[in-house]
Parts: structure tokens; sequence; C-alpha cells
């Protein structure tokens, strides 16, 4: 019986390392893992910080860039090369911007604001009424989503509004139907 008594006891002893062993690995498991949810949140950090910057660039080159130079005689080239340039970036953001809907608001809201640089019925505009349309349109779009997933969210369904009167500007600006 001390024979059986100590194999039980070895085989506990056993058990026990074994359970000891596996509790460790589970607890590296576990450090592992906070590491990687931390490292996560700082590249999703990272992420959303670059798309702000590019937010902020977009806009700088749309509103502010493009109101210094669009009374400067000869600077129609200046200006479309500006809006070729937003316009890139503005695609860059939208890749980027999929299910935050402040950010689809947002590159929304200056492709509308590329679309009335292009064409309209202003004196600043590149005259540009089919690319003018094409962005109008990349704004609707977005705007038809959110007004449908958020409906009821005031300032998206004004936004969405918003984009059908602009396009019948341009429609009226080309004086054709679509």
């Amino acid at each position: 019986q001390q024979a059986a008594a100590s194999e039980q006891a070895r085989i506990a002893v056993t058990e026990r390392d074994r359970a000891e062993a596996e509790r460790q690995r589970a607890e590296s498991e576990k450090q592992r893992a906070e590491r990687e949810i931390e490292e996560a949140r700082r590249q999703r950090a990272l992420a959303e910080a670059r798309l702000g910057d590019l937010r902020s660039l977009s806009n700088s080159m749309l509103f502010e860039i493009h109101e210094a130079i669009r009374d400067l005689p000869g600077a129609t080239e200046a200006r479309t090369l500006l809006i070729s340039k937003a316009r890139t970036h503005l695609e860059k953001l939208s890749a980027e911007s999929k299910g935050d809907p402040q950010t689809i608001a947002g590159v929304a809201e200056a492709y509308s604001q590329l679309a009335r640089l292009q064409g309209g019925n202003a004196d600043s505009t590149t005259g540009d009424t089919s690319a003018a349309l094409e962005n109008q349109g990349r704004a609707l779009a977005m705007r038809q989503k959110l007004a449908v997933r958020y409906s009821g969210n005031a300032a998206y369904q004004r936004d969405l509004a918003e984009s059908y009167l602009s396009i019948s500007e341009i429609l009226g600006a080309r004086k054709q139907p679509a």
C-alpha cells in the first residue's frame, strides 16, 4: 500500500507540475495577446491620425488654396492642377474611410466642393461640368448611403438634398439634360 501511495503522490506531483507549466504557458499567451492588442490600438491610432492628416490636406487644397488663387489672372492651369491633386487625395481618403460615417460625410463634402470648383454657375469654376457631375455623383452616392443608414440624422438628409441641388445646378450650367 505504501508503494501505491508513493505512486499516487508521484502522479499528483507530476500533474501539479504539468498544471503549473500550463498556467505559465497560458499567462505567457495572455501577455502576448495583450501586447498584440496594444499594438493594434497603436496602429489604429496611427492610421486615424494619417487619415486626419490626409483629410486636412485635401480640405486645405480645396478650400484655402483654391480661394487664394481663384481670381488671379491666368490661374486656371494652377486651379486645374490643384483640383487634380485634390481628387487623388480624395480617392485615397475615400478608400480608407469605409465604415466611419464622419469621415464618409467629410469626403462627400469635399467631393461636392470639388464639383463646385469644376463646374456650375459661378465664374470661378474651371468649366469642366463632366468632371463636376462625376464628383458630385460620388458625393451623392456616399450621402445616399449615409442618409439611408442614419435616417434620423437631419444633417445627412440635408447634405443629400444639397447633392441633388448641386447636380441640378451643374446640369443647368451645361444647359443639357443628364
